[in-house]
Formats: structure tokens, sequence, C-alpha cells
């Protein structure tokens, strides 16, 4: 396994930094904006409405569910299992899915999240796909379309699976497995191995390489496998293939399934050092929606550094990556030489590992495993004419042009829900409690409370003008379980303009 530093991070202090930065031939902008922590557990995924599932525990588990301010939602629940040892969570239509160590028994699992039954329509995986799994991962990822993937560190390959395909006794099909020497057809004396794959679909045998081991041998690199995989972290979908983060190789490596599906390497960038372009120990990957643009956290170099699509490098960010002082920079092609942030011993702010992004792409979360806490940036990037510099408090100037730096995106109309108690003695009362942002035009909004009845929802009184604290709370008699959602109206013209995640309230 890595070492337990490469899962340090930070909490990033609440800064601006803009960026302007050449890739290749054509120019690029991006925005960074921290904007607030929270804490949840190691193991997170943002959930295509926005929302957070987490999960922890060790012989017994909790899954978590909350806004993304780290509200609690109230519909977690405690899941009761020999061994339980999560490595990964994710969420699409209802299930939450997870994977495990090899002592837990089952490598892939998943629930229904809202349900009576106490096993939550437990439904693991059968023999085989925990065999080409193997004994170990280091990410899971769940994607808007219900495909998976698992990347599987020191067995060298990635597993891509379908989360759409739960039928009982064969779930999580079709499902294909891609590095060096994973299907045992090669002859053992043969160097070197090269990059093979291998699909399985919903019924049948393999329909590429051997059916009776199909990506059940891990992979090899170096000497005996230089066109695998070198320790494999994280995998992001896009440009008819997967991007695939190598944690030994210090590489980002794009794989092409759809011209090759037996998954040929179409491109690779990054490799070992601390300048602009360059990545050391790269830990979480993930692909911007919208621009296509990578953000990579590089648990070696203690910050995340962005690409285009093509592999192309715009920037990074992180404290002193630019000339080692404490505070938040940005380094990059025409802002300044880049370095390695100041090391988690000095600053424990320095490290960053799981990334995600919100479903619209605005906003990056990032988890820092010393509090336990994410940090999240409002993120802006497109095309962007000419070359230019940016600024960034606390820093001064990062750029020797005297261009404009892009304005921060700006904010979006949200509104969060909240209660307390969570759990309620039954016709006993709680106080729900509404917050709005962002607080600039929160003196120009309503908030209407609304329970959600058989059909449809039930207005609970009046809309609220909120408060100087940009909050509005009402008092609720609860009596069995109910489901709960705060609405954001413009006072002007009485329109919708967003709906918090739904809050769920239970008896005690």
């Amino acid at each position: 396994m890595k070492p337990v530093a490469s899962r340090l991070l930070a909490i990033v202090a609440i800064a601006v930094v803009a960026v302007v930065a050449i890739a290749g031939s054509a120019s690029a902008a991006l925005t960074v904006v921290p904007t607030r922590t929270f804490g949840v557990p190691e193991f997170f995924d943002v959930a295509n409405d926005g929302t957070i599932w987490w999960v922890t525990g060790s012989g017994g588990g909790t899954f978590g569910h909350t806004d993304d301010e780290g509200n609690d939602l109230g519909d977690g629940f405690n899941w009761s299992y020999p061994n339980f040892d999560p490595h990964g969570v994710g969420y699409y239509g209802n299930r939450l899915y997870m994977t495990g160590s090899v002592n837990f028994g089952h490598r892939l699992i998943s629930f229904q999240a809202n349900s009576s039954d106490p096993n939550h329509d437990f439904l693991p995986s059968d023999s085989a796909t925990d065999d080409r799994i193997g004994v170990n991962q280091s990410m899971f990822r769940m994607f808007e379309d219900g495909g998976m993937a698992v990347a599987l560190g020191q067995e060298n390959k990635i597993g891509i699976l379908d989360g759409k395909g739960l039928f009982s006794d064969h779930p999580y099909y079709p499902q294909s497995f891609h590095g060096a020497g994973i299907n045992y057809y090669y002859d053992p004396a043969k160097v070197p191995y090269g990059m093979e794959s291998c699909h399985v679909g919903l019924d049948g045998p393999p329909v590429a390489g051997e059916p009776t081991a199909c990506g059940t041998h891990a992979g090899y690199y170096g000497a005996n496998g230089p066109s695998g995989f070198d320790y494999p972290n994280d995998v992001a979908p896009g440009l008819g293939g997967y991007y695939v983060s190598e944690g030994g190789g210090n590489m980002i490596k794009h794989i092409n399934t759809v011209a090759n599906p037996g998954a040929t390497i179409a491109f690779e960038f990054g490799g070992a050092g601390t300048g602009a372009s360059q990545l050391s120990g790269p830990e979480s990957l993930v692909r911007q929606p919208g621009t296509g643009y990578l953000y990579i956290s590089e648990a070696g170099n203690s910050r995340i550094s962005v690409f285009d699509a093509g592999g192309g490098y715009i920037a990074s960010f992180g404290y002193g990556v630019r000339n080692g002082a404490d505070e938040m920079q940005v380094c990059g092609v025409d802002i300044g030489p880049c370095q390695a942030g100041i090391p988690y011993t000095s600053d424990p702010r320095s490290y960053f590992s799981r990334l995600d992004f919100s479903p619209d792409g605005s906003e990056l979360f990032a988890y820092m495993a010393l509090p336990k806490q994410i940090q999240v940036f409002e993120v802006g990037g497109g095309p962007s004419s000419g070359s230019g510099g940016g600024s960034g408090s606390g820093g001064g100037s990062i750029s020797g042009t005297s261009a404009p730096s892009t304005p921060p995106p700006s904010e979006k109309d949200k509104v969060r829900i909240k209660a307390k108690p969570l759990k309620v003695a039954k016709g006993k009362k709680t106080k729900l409690t509404a917050i709005v942002n962002p607080p600039a035009t929160c003196g120009q909004r309503l908030v209407l409370f609304q329970k959600r009845d058989d059909r449809s929802w039930d207005n609970l009184g009046k809309a609220i003008k909120p408060g100087k604290a940009c909050t509005a709370s009402k008092s609720v008699k609860v009596t069995a379980k109910s489901v709960f959602r705060a609405v954001l109206i413009r006072t002007s013209n009485h329109a919708t303009l967003a709906y918090s995640p739904l809050l769920t309230l239970k008896l005690k």
C-alpha cells in the first residue's frame, strides 16, 4: 500500500486565486475560489443531485447523507457485517455502492439507500467478479450513467463495471478489465507483457482473454510490462475511453476503448518532477463537466494540478507552490515557476487526496484527511483569447503581465435545510432551518417550507423572509417519518429559484 503520508491533506484558507495560463498553442483561463469546509469521513461521493453520501466503519458500518454544505439530511443508516472495511463508495439510482477489503468477503456490494428492509436489499458481487477485482483497490468511482470503475493499485489493472446490471445471480455485469498480462494466457517466459483486456457480458464466457482466467491475474509493470499500469489509483472517463492515474508511475495515461475495445494507450502525460506539467504521487483524478479539464491531486508535490483533455498543462495551485511561502499560490506557464508545496509536516493544509466535482462542474470538492474535512472550491475555466496574468490574495501578483485576470464565477442561488433534532419522539416538535445563499441577495428572497405527502408537497404556512443571518426557521410537529424541503422564491415576481436537498426526519 502507499505510505500513510500520501493520504494526508489540508485545510485551505479562504482566498481568491485567479489563474490565466497558456496550454500548448491555445490559451486557457482558470479561476479557483476556496469557499467553505465541512467534515465527512474519508470515503465520499458527490451524487448526481449534488448531495454527498459517505461511509465509514470497521466491523459495522455507517452510511451518511449530507447536503453540499455538510448538513445531515437524516436518511443515513447503520449496517452490521463482520470485517466491514470500506475502500470506496458511490451513489446511483437510489442505491449505494461500496468496495471492500478482501477480509470483508465481497469486493463489491450495493444497498437500497432508502428502504425499510434492515439489510437494504444487500447485493454482493459474485465470486468471479471478486476474483477479477483481487485483493487491493485504491479508488472506486460511480459515474452519472451507472457505470463504475475500480483502480486496483498493487494489482496494476483497472476494472470498468455496470452498476445498472443488478441481476441477483450475477450483478455488476457487463464488465471489462485492462492491464498488462492480466489474462494468464501469455507464456510466463515472455518479456515484455503487453496491454491486454478482458470483456465479460451478461451471459456466456468472456469475449476476450482466457475464459477460465479472464482478468484474474495481477498486471505487470516495469521490465515485464512497460505498456501496463504502474499502481493505478483513479479513473476518469473521457475522449472515447478512460484516463488512468498512476500513483507509482507519476503519469496520467489515456486508454482508447472505442476505437480499440482491447484498450490501447492513446497518449500519456506528466512524468516525475516538481516543475510545471510534472507530477509526483498523483492520488486522485477527476474530469470537470463542461470544460473537460483534468484536476489531479499530487501527494508528492502537495498541490492540485490542472490539464486540458489532451494533456496540455494549464496550472497548479497549493500552499507555497511558486516560491515556498506558506500561503495559497498558483504556478504555471506565464505565471511563475512551479515547485512542490509546503510539506504536510510543516503545514498540515498541504495534502489533498480524493477529488470530486459538483454535477455542473462549478465546484471542486477536495478531501483533507487530517481534519477529515472537505474543502470546496468554486472553479471556472474555458477558452480565453490572448495570454494574461492573474492575482491572488496574500501573495500579491502572480503573473509578470498586466492583462486582467478572469473574474471569479458568480454565486448561484441556493437554499439548504437542516433540523434540530433529526430524530423526534412521536408528537414532539423539531425546528427546521433554511440557509439562503448568496448573502448579498437573501434580502430579496423568500423561503417556503414544504412536507411531502403521497402525491405531492404540502405548504407549511406562508413563505418566510430570511433574517439578518440569511436563515429562516419553522417549528413542526412530527408524528411519523417525514420528508421536508425548502423552496427559494424571488420576492419581486415569486419565481422559484431553487429547491433544497430533501431532509428526512425519523421517530425515536
